[in-house]
């Protein structure tokens, strides 16, 4: 089990451990009325890369484990490991909600369910077809752009010269650059042009002394690892923009200066998939489709008038 993850079970114990003690003020006592071994898995890889939906999953399940009291644990597959037979053994331990999203196992886990119809996957990303997709298969598109269009128009909206740090294997890079670029190009028809520095970079070392060399005032967006961050010694003057931070909704600070996160909108459609499984509601008809966008840019203090302007202009305009 991931330490990210380990941080995160250990939120919803503490939240799990708050409810207790809330219902021990009541005569009441709720008695759930799911197994006790039903749990909610996160099938994912152990070399997951940085922006993959991973963390905002594990997250969500957490949020899950909360609200539902079912189980939750992360299923890390290791490099050539036979997917279906570990999938097997972890339906037999109890998982019977899988959520990913690697696509790298959309084949097998969409296999996985067509042949055990009792399971529920939850998919976020990648390219399923309707006749490939199992009736108790949830399929979420999955577009980083939206999100990386707002960072843009946020970052020039700071007024200052901008540095936008990545390592190549962030989740869609190259699609996120160019949304970014063309967030960017927008903010600088309602505010001032800005200048735009970037470098790739292929260490944390590397990170720290090219987030040091900004001139202040300055504004950083840091497409890499939520653990780069932490290798910032000075955030004076500097304004940042992260990536899948879940800033104010996990066990992880951040300096209030890092004021933005492209993040994505999962929560609601996972607490829906643990609902529709307890109640046993697991086959969908018709299939369960999400194709709208699923980014967003979560602020810190809320989004300028500008800036919602400019999301609502996207959401209208994109299909």
């Amino acid at each position: 089990m991931t330490k990210g993850f380990q941080k995160l079970l250990s939120l919803g114990m503490l939240a799990s451990l708050m409810l207790t003690l809330t219902a021990c003020s009541t005569t009441k006592t709720t008695k759930p009325t799911h197994k006790a071994a039903t749990s909610a898995c996160l099938i994912s890889s152990t070399t997951a890369n940085p922006g993959s939906a991973d963390r905002e999953l594990a997250a969500n399940l957490v949020e899950a484990q909360v609200v539902y009291g079912l189980k939750v644990r992360e299923v890390l597959i290791p490099k050539g490991v036979n997917i279906s037979n570990r999938l097997l053994t972890e339906l037999q331990a109890g998982c019977v909600l899988l959520v990913s999203g690697n696509t790298a196992y959309l084949d097998s886990l969409s296999s996985f369910a067509r042949i055990h119809s009792k399971t529920m996957v939850l998919f976020v990303g990648g390219q399923i077809s309707e006749a490939d997709q199992p009736s108790n298969f949830r399929w979420i598109a999955d577009d980083p752009n939206l999100g990386a269009k707002l960072a843009g128009f946020a970052a020039v909206e700071k007024g200052q010269d901008i540095t936008l740090l990545y390592t190549a294997n962030f989740a869609g890079i190259t699609s996120m650059q160019a949304a970014f670029m063309k967030g960017v190009k927008a903010g600088e028809q309602v505010f001032e042009a800005v200048k735009i520095t970037v470098h790739k970079v292929n260490s944390k070392g590397q990170f720290k002394s090219l987030a040091a060399s900004i001139p202040r005032p300055g504004t950083l967006v840091a497409l890499v690892s939520s653990t780069y961050l932490n290798a910032i010694d000075d955030y004076s003057q500097l304004d940042v923009i992260g990536a899948d931070l879940q800033l104010g909704g996990t066990l992880d600070k951040y300096d209030a200066q890092v004021f933005a996160s492209i993040e994505r909108k999962t929560s609601t459609q996972v607490l829906r998939a643990v609902s529709s499984l307890l109640a046993r509601k697991v086959n969908s008809d018709p299939k369960y489709r999400v194709s709208g966008e699923l980014n967003e840019l979560r602020v810190t203090g809320g989004l300028s008038d500008q800036l919602l302007a400019y999301k609502n202009q996207l959401l209208n305009v994109t299909p």
